[in-house]
């Protein structure tokens, strides 16, 4: 192939080309448009686009989107990013790095992009899939003992200088090599599932690999490579994977001990088998309840009264399909604690569907009496003489879910609040203050928004009102009183401003879930109905089971986050829960031995006590105008001088550090806490300048004596996460990797949380939280929240994951036990959409140079 590919550069005439081989499809508009950036900007090498697999009968297996638009050689040094028929790139560029090396059996396409990127220049990204990969038996791309070996090939190269790259270029020495092993053996699952889907045994596989210590190797991708790879030798889609995960399971699990072994991963193989299952589960497609190892799955039609569902013994996890009129519409993964998930945990669940939901509601009772309006600006439509919205593209009305995007977050609101006359802005008010800053004085009545509001006397400029829907407290909420006097649409768009999609959230959960979807539906007669309901049960019964324990919320002001999700925890960590309630000053009801806990954050006490949050001390300027969507999280972990060990990788010298931060500042980059990050996601607005939040995991002594004395001279921030169990001690989770290191003392702590040091959560013993039993899981979090408020006086928001590792089930555990924000080790910039439990940070490993963080922060 690859001399039949290099014969067609040296013919061609053309200066763009596509390679296209005979048994591949492509859209008839992919040369048109992933070629027009190119013709735009002579600085592209090439530019790419959406891919898809077809199967044997041309059906669609699955669709891969475009990699982000820039310099993809970081991407590339770590596997092959794209197929080769979904890349035009200019010929030119193509004959300078040396066409396609002809002694490669496979992989030759990532080689030559591999190089191309070398260059450093961007290559474009097109939206949409126009690119179409026939899957076939037999292919060369599904010889997995080839693969590899060509691959690990590939691989080296990407490590060290190409002399076929002749011009000076950017990536001159290649990629680190210290993430090479992770790598490897990232490629080594690739192949081992080819070896898989073909009968085969993917142990011989690993042979040719050897001993491969490799920290960094992350158990969701080994799971995802395998099952991937593992389709294609048969041409299977991912429903077929049941039937084969049955078929191929005793070589599998061979192959992952092996792997566990050969990486030095502690517990690899089991957090595998574990993604691999709820993955598999998620694609069974039979209706009734089924078990794979420690997950259990089952269906839940959203339309019918709900039941607690029963967990048969040894299960750890449980898949939940939504169903809405038989028709699914999205999984979820929930933590089982004493034999069942209540129903208020699963409605909770369900309800992040909301939207499609709503959907399908109001396309019954509110769509069908709209009006469209075609003019020169596009479409507009209509409610009575309001703009819903406008400038729509004209066909909107025929894309159903374009439509309900375009339109029914207003419609919700107009329905929602009976006020179908209001514009979209009337809802909000741009002016008020973010929660709970300040002072301002309590009322203690509880606001329902769904029914008919009364004017009230305010006793100060701002009041402090819990607001609830359908009998549900959502939280508090600070309005401005006018003339003294407290108005129901000043408590309206106060909910609106501080809540946003927590109140569609609460609205079908409340309203919705349970019940049929009706074309006579009013959304708020159901909210109103259910609030009256509930209200007569507080009269008649305190809401909890005579053995329970329920725990209530400790942060009121925080709407939407997950101190409003409803969580079960363990009964046998009742007396951790009890104490760390008692500690923190939230409201605690219930049985002292209970058989039940629950976390309910409809349980509030405004005026509990509240204590001391990781508040900057500095002024925050108010930038320079720049405004970016994206917030990069940075992860560090020591500043030192490196030691020659395997943890060089997390070793950054002072120097090294000092340039980093000397650059923030010349950028006009500003730090953050997480206090102030939940500000921005609050007022669902990008922070003003350039913001950047730096975080320490583990707590080393070097934070004190080099991290925070540059931070102070560059005036920054920072987050330390703090392993509680081990304060004073040293880093014994890192014994089998080199040196033990001090870490910090609870006086050493005291002082950097007095000079504005913000201070997380980084569990009690630093495990794999997904390897232990949920029972530990909560014990982890809520001890180490407890001990962080007995001993520094702080109430931590924030909890990190000792090694990045999670999955619902232990951020549902997290949430729990009150942690407003939790971070991972998943390698992108943040952004507001993101889930709160699971923000994502970027390592700053030592072999970064200045260029590479300045691209990592977004410079580029």
């Amino acid at each position: 192939m690859s001399a039949a590919r290099n014969r067609g550069i040296e013919e061609c005439r053309e200066p763009l080309i596509l390679f296209l081989d005979a048994d591949d499809l492509v859209d008839p508009t992919l040369m048109e448009q992933v070629s027009a950036p190119l013709e735009v900007d002579p600085d592209l090498i090439g530019a790419t686009c959406g891919w898809a697999r077809l199967g044997p009968a041309g059906e669609v297996v699955s669709i891969v989107e475009p990699p982000r638009a820039g310099d993809l050689f970081p991407l590339f040094a770590r596997g092959c990013a794209f197929p080769i028929h979904s890349c035009i790139v200019r010929t030119d560029d193509v004959r300078l790095v040396g066409g396609f090396d002809e002694g490669l059996a496979t992989c030759e396409d990532w080689d030559l992009w591999l190089r191309l990127t070398r260059i450093g220049r961007p290559i474009a990204s097109v939206a949409g899939t126009l690119s179409l990969y026939r899957m076939r038996e037999r292919s060369a791309s599904v010889d997995g003992r080839r693969m590899l070996l060509d691959g690990l090939e590939v691989l080296e190269r990407s490590r060290r200088p190409d002399p076929r790259v002749p011009r000076p270029h950017a990536h001159a020495a290649g990629a680190p090599r210290e993430s090479l092993a992770d790598d490897v053996l990232n490629h080594l699952c690739w192949t081992a599932g080819l070896a898989l889907g073909s009968g085969g045994e993917a142990v011989t596989l690993a042979d040719l690999v050897g001993q491969t210590p490799a920290q960094g190797l992350d158990a969701v991708d080994v799971a995802g490579c395998i099952l991937a790879s593992a389709l294609l030798p048969r041409c299977l889609a991912p429903t077929d994977w049941p039937d084969l995960l049955d078929e191929i399971r005793r070589p599998l699990n061979e192959f992952l001990a092996t792997l566990e072994q050969l990486s030095g991963v502690p517990a690899l193989a089991q957090r595998a088998k574990r993604h691999i299952d709820h993955r598999v589960l998620a694609e069974d497609t039979s209706r009734h309840a089924r078990q794979r190892g420690s997950v259990f799955g089952c269906d839940v039609e959203i339309t019918t009264p709900l039941e607690p569902i029963e967990v048969p013994p040894g299960v750890e996890r449980v898949v939940v399909r939504a169903q809405l009129e038989g028709e699914p519409i999205g999984d979820v993964l929930l933590a089982p604690f004493d034999g069942e998930i209540p129903t208020a945990v699963i409605a909770d669940a369900l309800a992040r569907s909301a939207w499609p939901i709503l959907g399908r509601l109001f396309a019954r009772t509110v769509y069908p009496r709209l009006r469209m309006q075609v003019d020169a600006e596009g479409t507009a439509v209509i409610r009575g003489d309001t703009v819903v919205a406008q400038g729509l593209p004209p066909d909107i009305e025929a894309d159903t879910e374009a439509f309900h995007d375009a339109v029914g977050w207003t419609i919700f609101l107009q329905e929602l609040f009976a006020r179908p006359e209001w514009a979209p802005d009337q809802f909000y008010d741009s002016a008020s203050s973010l929660p709970g800053r300040g002072t301002a004085h309590w009322d203690e009545r509880e606001i329902e928004l769904a029914e008919q509001g009364r004017p009230f006397v305010a006793s100060g400029l701002t009041t402090n009102v819990v607001i609830a829907l359908g009998g549900v407290p959502l939280g508090v909420v600070r309005v401005r009183s006018r003339g003294g006097i407290v108005e129901p649409n000043d408590i309206l768009r106060a909910a609106c401003t501080a809540s946003g999609f927590e109140l569609a959230r609460i609205a079908v959960r409340e309203g919705v879930i349970g019940r049929p979807l009706l074309a006579s539906d009013n959304l708020r007669s159901r909210l109103a109905e259910t609030a009256r309901a509930t209200r007569a049960a507080r009269q008649t019964a305190s809401g909890k089971t005579p053995a329970e324990l329920v725990l209530g919320r400790t942060r009121p002001f925080d709407i939407g986050g997950p101190q409003s999700r409803t969580a079960a925890l363990p009964a046998s960590a009742a007396p951790e829960l009890f104490a760390l309630a008692r500690s923190a000053g939230g409201a605690v009801e219930g049985a002292a031995s209970p058989n039940r806990v629950r976390y309910d954050p409809a349980m509030l006490r405004p005026g509990a006590r509240i204590l001391r949050r990781n508040v900057s001390r500095r002024r925050q300027q108010s930038g320079d105008g720049v405004k970016s969507q994206l917030l990069p999280i940075l992860m560090y972990h020591r500043i030192d001088e490196p030691q020659g060990g395997l943890l060089d990788r997390y070793i950054l010298a002072p120097e090294r550090f000092e340039e980093q931060l000397r650059l923030l500042r010349a950028e006009g980059f500003e730090s953050c806490t997480f206090d102030q990050v939940g500000e921005f996601v609050r007022a669902r607005r990008p922070p003003p300048g350039r913001r950047v939040v730096l975080t320490f995991d583990d707590a080393f002594t070097d934070f004190l004596t080099h991290a925070s004395p540059l931070l102070a001279a560059y005036d920054l921030d920072a987050t330390l996460f703090v392993p509680t169990g081990h304060v004073g001690g040293t880093n014994a989770w890192d014994a089998a990797y080199g040196n033990a290191t001090d870490l910090l003392t609870w006086r050493q702590l005291r002082s950097l949380a007095r000079r504005g040091t913000e201070i997380g959560s980084h569990s009690v013993t630093h495990p794999f939280l997904t390897t232990i039993s949920l029972e530990d899981v909560t014990r982890e979090a809520a001890v180490s929240r407890t001990r962080l408020i007995d001993e520094l006086g702080v109430d931590p928001a924030v909890f990190s994951y000792p090694y990045g590792d999670s999955d619902a089930a232990v951020r549902s555990v997290i949430g729990g036990c009150g942690y407003a924000y939790a971070v991972t080790t998943e390698g992108r910039p943040a952004n507001a959409t993101d889930d709160r439990l699971a923000l994502p940070r970027l390592e700053v490993a030592s072999s970064l140079g200045l260029d590479a963080f300045a691209a990592l922060i977004g410079l580029s």
